[in-house]
């Protein structure tokens, strides 16, 4: 089992065998091999990808649980079925989301300031439920490093 690290080395996940690894300062993103991005305005057009994405709260969002920060965004304020669990110990939710071209299973959650969102962004229902498993296997291996 391999861990993919973060590139600030603050967390880990097992990513899967024959993903395209991608990271910046805010993500670590898990490409399947038949991910394709249509040229120009960055609609998925085959494939999923698998992102842990990460954002400082600001000021005004401090002391906030993710559900009321959730709560209180008017893109996910509405959206139904959403889902308490937990990854790496801590309270999170997950949702599915459709916006703006994007569909994408999310689990977000905050530890020490800083809001996770761990995302399944997918092309169609059938990769949707084909890298599911992939999805799930990140949020059981989500770690953090000391």
């Amino acid at each position: 089992m391999d861990f993919i690290y973060s590139i600030d080395s603050s967390y880990k996940f097992v990513a899967p065998k024959g993903w395209t690894v991608n990271k910046d300062s805010i993500s670590t993103s898990a490409l399947s091999p038949d991910y394709r991005l249509s040229e120009g305005y960055p609609v998925l057009e085959s494939g999923a990808e698998i992102s842990v994405l990460t954002k400082t709260l600001n000021k005004g969002l401090l002391g906030m649980t993710i559900n009321e920060i959730v709560a209180s965004n008017p893109i996910t304020a509405n959206i139904p079925n959403k889902v308490s669990t937990t990854v790496a110990g801590i309270n999170a939710i997950r949702y599915e989301l459709s916006y703006e071209g994007v569909d994408a299973v999310m689990t977000e959650f905050i530890k020490d300031g800083v809001r996770y969102t761990i995302r399944l962004r997918y092309s169609d229902e059938w990769s949707k439920n084909m890298y599911m498993e992939n999805y799930e296997t990140v949020l059981a291996t989500f770690a953090f490093v000391d």
